[in-house]
C-alpha cells in the first residue's frame, strides 16, 4: 500500500529549492544546479501541490515528472489549454498515447466537461499506478467531475495487434519499441478503440519516441472520418525518424497545423 499524501512532503530546505527553481528569476544552469542540489536532500517521491491541487511525483527518473515540480510553467501549457477547450462539453473523450506518469492525462480530467471518458494508454504498470494514485488526490479534493472516468491500459501502440518489446531506459519517458527489451502487449489504436467502443474522439494526444507515424498514419486510413480526431497534440521531435510524415497528412486530410517546441497541434477543419 502506498503511503498517504503528505508523507513525502519535502522539508524546509528541499521546499526552498522547489521555491526557488519555480522562481523567473532561476534560469539555466541555476535551475539545473538547483534540481541536482534537491535530488541530493530529497530522496524518492515528493508530495507538493501543483496548480492547486496534491500530485505525488518521482522527479529523479522522469523528465515530465521533473518539469512538473520544478518548471510547471514550462509543462506544455499551450498544448494543455487547447485539449482543455476541446474536452469542456459533457461526454467528451481525451485519448492519451504514451500517458507516461499522466500530466496530461490528469490535467484532462480535470478540466474536462462531466461524463467525459480519458483514456491513459501506457505500457509500464508503475506508471499509470502513479496516475491512478494523483487520481484518487483530485478526486477526493472535489477537481474531477463526479462522473467523469479515466481509464488505463497498460499496452503499447503500434500499428498492429500482438506481441513486441520495449526497451527501459534510464529516463522513464523515453522508454521505446525496440528489438529487445521486456515483453509487452502491443496494439493498433483502431482495435483498441473499437474494443473499447469509442464512438468519437474529441482530442488525442500522442507522445511514443519516434513511433508516432506508426501509430497515427494507420489509423487515419482505416478509421471512419467519424472517428478522426477533432485535436492531436503530437511530440515531432523523431520526426526524421518517421518512414510516413503523419504531420504533413494530417494536413492533406484537412488539419490545421501550429507548430510549438516539441509538439505539433492539428486542428480538424471539416
Amino acid at each position: 500500500m502506498q503511503a498517504a499524501w503528505g508523507e513525502h512532503r519535502p522539508g524546509p530546505v528541499a521546499a526552498m529549492l522547489i521555491s526557488a527553481a519555480r522562481s523567473r528569476l532561476s534560469r539555466g544552469p541555476i535551475k539545473k544546479g538547483l534540481y541536482h542540489l534537491f535530488l541530493r536532500i530529497h530522496k524518492g517521491p515528493v508530495d507538493v501541490m501543483l496548480e492547486g491541487r496534491p500530485v505525488r511525483l518521482y522527479p529523479a527518473r522522469n523528465l515530465s515528472e521533473q518539469r512538473a515540480l520544478f518548471r510547471p510553467e514550462r509543462l506544455d501549457v499551450a498544448e494543455r489549454r487547447a485539449i482543455r477547450h476541446f474536452i469542456k462539453n459533457e461526454g467528451s473523450v481525451f485519448i492519451d498515447v504514451g500517458a507516461n506518469a499522466g500530466i496530461y492525462t490528469l490535467d484532462a480530467a480535470i478540466h474536462a466537461g462531466d461524463r467525459s471518458r480519458i483514456i491513459a494508454i501506457e505500457p509500464r504498470a508503475e506508471l499509470l499506478s502513479r496516475l491512478r494514485f494523483n487520481e484518487q488526490q483530485a478526486r477526493r479534493t472535489g477537481h474531477i467531475a463526479p462522473g467523469t472516468t479515466i481509464e488505463t491500459h497498460a499496452v503499447a501502440i503500434s500499428h498492429y495487434d500482438g506481441e513486441g518489446r520495449l526497451a527501459l531506459t534510464e529516463k522513464e519517458g523515453e522508454n521505446h519499441l525496440a528489438e529487445s527489451g521486456v515483453p509487452v502487449t502491443i496494439r493498433s489504436l483502431l482495435s483498441l478503440v473499437r474494443e473499447l467502443g469509442v464512438e468519437k474522439i474529441d482530442a488525442l494526444k500522442i507522445d511514443i519516441e519516434g513511433h508516432e507515424d506508426r501509430v497515427l498514419c494507420p489509423f487515419l486510413d482505416e478509421a471512419p472520418e467519424t472517428l478522426w480526431p477533432q485535436l492531436i497534440i503530437i511530440e515531432h521531435v523523431h520526426r526524421n525518424e518517421w518512414s510516413r510524415d503523419c504531420i504533413a497528412e494530417c494536413i492533406s486530410r484537412g488539419y490545421r497545423a501550429h507548430t510549438f517546441r516539441c509538439n505539433t497541434l492539428l486542428k480538424k477543419t471539416a
